[in-house]
């Protein structure tokens, strides 16, 4: 027999199955701490909200699409119980009733068995069907999805977040709220990715204006500050007289440290990005125990000073498998990992155990024939297009950094220079693969090539990184 639960308005305004007023505040500071990065990504208020109102669907397809977004498996049993949870409350709902959470319970089981396009239409579709474009919930859970597959240097996000803004403007509650700066950060975040740094950065001001610990729209305005070029010096000021409002979203924190190590990159400051490594990012990845964007920001790092062919010690590579050796065992285990991570760990493996990294390689070998195997429809395409390009990628940086086969790695980068946003993250994360095929030519002696390929990226942008490689051309050419 159908019921009818309870439903009451959340603080956006959207009706939701809840029991009580206790309930509402509860899912209010898990998307607080969700857009916050702090270190549970909301999912303690939202395991509460569970606890305490046994009609409660939203607290459980929160903390699952939390996970999935975070990288679980796709056989990840307890993922799939909450997920089973939330189908069985809503079994004997009134179908008119907790139509949105079938849909967030859709996208997530969606998005998980790696349908991640159809999730995020499913994500758009219920932020435009809404009343006032407010589902918030559904905009960072696209936005993050985005962030995954490189879907955001398409633009969607800036579109999606723009018409948002538009609608909130018009709206006296919601342009006051709490949630309106998240949006602007939301916002910040697709310009900065759609390469209209200008409105990025007006976005990113407006929403620090608003919330100064505002760690998403302070991230985008460090990127937008390292494209442009020539504001180093203002991002090393920014980041350390504000580094007490920021430092408290655990989740963002490394990120954070890894954009001040590059600034001091960017003027040649290489012991200072070091010393960052070892008193914040470092540990940052321990206190993640192995988050997977923590280790990627600490690969990062280490790949990045390597290439300008400084030292960093096999102890730091070493410091960061400790921490990830637990967790990709067997290696076949990486198989399930985003691809932006994937090509991080690849360079971990080859620094700290190279026979990981000669089975890794074999894995994701075996891996991409049996999906080449595929018939190509659009929805596979899609959802192996981003495992081709990390196959690529890995297998290019296995040749560069184990076997010293620069032919092989610069063939692989040539292949994908144009795609490489195809295995997700973000553009400053992409530099390092731009700066690593440029390293291939290079080596190879195909000056004009490097010189091309430096004019291709960094035109706009002079830094000590662009004078390193332009110093390496300018020695092969003697």
């Amino acid at each position: 027999m159908a019921v009818s639960p309870r439903v009451l308005p959340d603080r956006t305004g959207i009706f939701i199955i809840a029991h009580n007023n206790n309930t509402i505040e509860l899912l209010h500071a898990a998307l607080i701490s969700f857009l916050n990065f702090d270190h549970d990504f909301g999912t303690n208020s939202a395991l509460q909200a569970i606890s305490s109102d046994n009609t409660c669907v939203l607290g459980l397809v929160m903390v699952a699409s939390i996970l999935i977004l975070g990288g679980c498996s796709p056989d990840d049993s307890h993922v799939k119980s909450i997920l089973q949870r939330a189908k069985e409350r809503l079994e004997n709902v009134t179908p008119s009733v907790g139509i949105r959470e079938r849909q967030l319970v859709q996208a997530a089981s969606l998005y998980m068995n790696g349908y991640r396009y159809q999730a995020m239409d499913l994500w758009e579709n219920l932020i435009y069907e809404s009343d006032c474009l407010n589902d918030l919930l559904a905009a960072k859970l696209l936005s993050s999805a985005a962030f995954f597959t490189g879907e955001s240097r398409h633009g969607r996000i800036a579109r999606t977040t723009e018409t948002m803004l538009l609608a909130w403007d018009k709206n006296s509650y919601l342009r006051t709220s709490e949630y309106y700066s998240h949006l602007l950060s939301l916002n910040t975040f697709g310009l900065g990715e759609f390469m209209h740094y200008a409105k990025a950065e007006r976005s990113a001001l407006k929403a620090l204006a608003l919330y100064p610990s505002d760690v998403f729209a302070l991230c985008t305005f460090c990127h937008v500050m390292l494209e442009q070029g020539g504001r180093t010096q203002e991002a090393l000021h920014l980041l350390s007289t504000t580094e007490e409002k920021w430092n408290v979203h655990g989740g963002l924190v490394c990120h954070i440290n890894w954009y001040w190590a590059l600034f001091y990159i960017e003027v040649g400051m290489y012991d200072n990005a070091l010393e960052l490594f070892d008193r914040k990012i470092i540990t940052a990845v321990q206190n993640s125990e192995g988050s997977m964007l923590d280790v990627t920001d600490a690969v990062s790092l280490l790949w990045r000073l390597e290439l300008l062919h400084r030292s960093v010690g096999s102890h730091r590579w070493d410091a960061i498998y400790v921490v990830l050796a637990p967790l990709i065992t067997p290696i076949s285990s990486l198989l399930h990992v985003y691809s932006i991570c994937a090509t991080h760990i690849m360079v971990l493996l080859c620094r700290a155990d190279s026979n990981a990294a000669a089975e890794f390689l074999r894995f994701l070998t075996d891996d991409n024939i049996d999906h080449s195997k595929l018939i190509p429809s659009d929805e596979l395409y899609l959802k192996h297009q981003s495992r081709r390009v990390g196959f690529l990628l890995c297998e290019a940086l296995y040749n560069y950094f184990t076997e010293e086969n620069f032919q092989g790695a610069l063939s692989n980068f040539l292949l994908l220079r144009n795609y490489m946003g195809c295995c997700g993250g973000s553009l400053p994360q992409h530099d390092v693969f731009h700066q690593t095929l440029i390293s291939c030519a290079i080596r190879l002696g195909r000056l004009k090539l490097a010189s091309s390929l430096m004019v291709d990226r960094f035109s706009s942008k002079q830094s000590n990184v662009t004078d390193f490689f332009k110093e390496c051309i300018n020695n092969h050419q003697r």
